[in-house]
């Protein structure tokens, strides 16, 4: 049987715990065992004592769409758009459209709670002007949503799944914010390793990873 997350509140804070089903030959019944992870941090398990954790952000499921458009994609946007502000709330859109499909009014909100925030820093993502950008380059967004997508599709495939498979496994990577400054990704499990290493195209993803976050500000 697989152990699953079990989340409880106490004292009005939430805790993780990884339960694990077996079964009892004596009382030939299903029990349970229970193991500590750490506080719920946006989702990722910290161990409160081990170090302090400012916030948590999204990171996993940018960290290859970051490294193929920086194969001269996000050059090409922020040319046609005229500037890299400009340029870098196109290639925002695109990410949301690869990730989650949110709605204008919304991708202000959800890009505050990503990685893409501290290297991207502050854009105009207001509903309003998102439209406009998207109206005035849409066959630009087109064009290049099809070949990130395709080359996405193209790295997970050697990992033996699709290209939205892929980028949802690495989603529960994220990167911690430290008390006193530093930053620092969460442990991948063993196959999210592999996966990432697909993903990036190297056997040594977490190098690449650390490295692709500090050259893409």
């Amino acid at each position: 049987m697989k152990p699953f997350i079990r989340v409880k509140r106490i004292g009005g804070g939430e805790y993780l715990y990884e339960v694990t089903p077996y079964y009892d030959p004596v009382e030939k019944k299903i029990r349970q065992r229970s193991r500590y992870l750490g506080k719920n941090v946006g989702g990722v398990p910290v161990r409160v004592r081990s170090c302090g954790v400012m916030r948590v952000y999204s990171c996993g499921e940018f960290l290859p769409l970051l490294e193929i458009a920086g194969r001269g994609l996000r050059e090409e946007l922020c040319r046609w758009a005229g500037d890299t502000r400009r340029g870098d709330v196109l290639l925002v859109l695109l990410f949301n459209r690869l990730t989650r499909q949110l709605p204008h009014r919304l991708v202000g909100r959800w890009y505050r709670g990503t990685v893409l925030r501290l290297l991207f820093g502050e854009l105009p993502l207001q509903e309003e002007h998102l439209r406009s950008m998207e109206e005035a380059h849409r066959e630009l967004l087109l064009s290049s949503a099809g070949a990130l997508e395709r080359e996405v599709e193209r790295r997970a495939s050697a990992a033996g799944c699709s290209g939205a498979e892929a980028l949802l496994e690495l989603e529960r990577l994220k990167l911690l914010e430290l008390e006193g400054g530093g930053f620092r990704l969460t442990e991948p499990s063993e196959g999210q390793w592999r996966l990432l290493s697909a993903m990036l195209q190297t056997a040594e993803p977490e190098r690449a990873a650390y490295r692709l976050l500090a050259t893409s500000r």
